[in-house]
């Protein structure tokens, strides 16, 4: 049975009057050693990602370069003009709004998981609940979001709330929805051993939820984020005066098509950002799961 601080006891009990035992020095060395384990198996998934991210952009400068020479190089630029012209302007016009749409995205996913991740574990638990709000859930999920955006705007302002709003909207379903599967998915064997191990509430749900619906709640985050940063694209282009899809749609109405396409590669790096993000996460939280070790 494990101790409420984590660590696990020597023989499987507390002390005679019922008051934890401390941690002896193998188990101290055994958690340090865990941790050590995850710290380097995110540091391989780390690099791992660099080296696919590398082969990727490779293939995505090939394409680019069939493109402008198929479409005209004043109608789609070539990587060698537009590469150089936002490494260029890199620091002076773009990161501003490089920093604004990742502010909102990662605020928007922050609060979506903040949010979501409880309602989906209750939803997943119990049965007179997930009842009662999943049919609403089927209803407002395939719903675009991006209908609500001028209900948002007239709410929250042109501000960043309503674009994180927005945003949130989308991620929170995904969350909702791919929690609860995954909580409804854990064996109830596993429940049925935190029962005479006399596991309280947050024991199981250090102990058996949450490991159980990690890699299934950061599945869901890869989905989400692509669609986020469409939506938040779109937003930003309607009623924003800072961020990439500002930027992007201002240079395309200047006819201004390198720094339109280097506002779109921007937006290439903001997603696989976000993406590296969630790899080294789910390689941190949960190394145990196939995917986190091998992506």
């Amino acid at each position: 049975m494990p101790r409420a601080d984590g660590f696990p006891l020597a023989d499987g009990s507390p002390r005679a009057d019922g008051s934890p035992r401390a941690p002896s020095s193998s188990e101290r060395a055994s958690v340090s050693k865990g941790w050590q384990s995850r710290f380097l198996a995110a540091l391989h998934c780390l690099l791992r990602f660099l080296v696919r991210a590398i082969i990727g952009a490779l293939v995505v400068l090939i394409a680019w370069k069939l493109l402008s020479v198929g479409f005209g190089a004043r109608i789609f630029p070539p990587p060698e003009i537009v590469l150089p012209l936002f490494a260029r302007i890199l620091s002076a016009e773009l990161l501003p709004h490089l920093g604004a749409s990742a502010w909102r995205t990662l605020a928007a996913i922050f609060l979506a998981s903040l949010v979501g991740l409880p309602a989906g574990i209750a939803l997943g638990r119990l049965k007179s609940l997930d009842s009662v709000f999943s049919p609403a859930s089927y209803l407002l999920y395939p719903l675009p979001k991006v209908a609500f955006l001028p209900v948002l705007l007239l709410i929250f302002g042109l501000g960043d709330s309503g674009k994180i709003a927005l945003v949130f909207l989308i991620l929170y379903f995904q969350v909702l929805v791919s929690v609860r599967d995954g909580v409804k998915a854990i064996d109830a064997a596993y429940f049925r051993v935190a029962d005479s191990m006399g596991l309280g509430v947050l024991s199981r749900l250090r102990y058996v939820i949450l490991p159980a619906l990690l890699p299934s709640y950061f599945s869901g985050q890869r989905v989400a984020v692509g669609t986020a940063v469409s939506v938040l694209f779109f937003a930003e282009s309607v009623s924003a005066s800072a961020g990439l899809g500002f930027y992007v749609m201002d240079a395309w109405m200047r006819l201004d098509y390198p720094r339109m396409f280097a506002g779109i590669f921007s937006l290439g790096i903001l997603g696989l950002c976000l993406f590296a993000l969630i790899d080294l996460a789910q390689a941190l939280l949960c190394p145990w799961s196939r995917e986190g070790v091998r992506n």
